[in-house]
């Protein structure tokens, strides 16, 4: 079995006006595109930022 060599950092998405409660979000390094969107869907998610080093990030819609 191959491991997955993935990195994982929590985070959280915070309204700097203070008018939007905050929301969990993941990064994680070292997962495919199709991994991620596969992870968004799965958790009903609208869509997703995904990035390559040297990339600028990508907004991806699940729907």
């Amino acid at each position: 079995m191959e491991l997955i060599p993935w990195k994982i950092f929590s985070g959280r998405g915070v309204a700097q006006s203070g008018d939007w409660p905050p929301e969990e979000s993941w990064l994680i390094l070292g997962l495919t595109i199709s991994d991620a969107r596969l992870m968004a869907v799965k958790w009903e998610q609208l869509a997703f930022l995904y990035g390559e080093v040297g990339q600028p990030a990508q907004l991806i819609w699940c729907g």
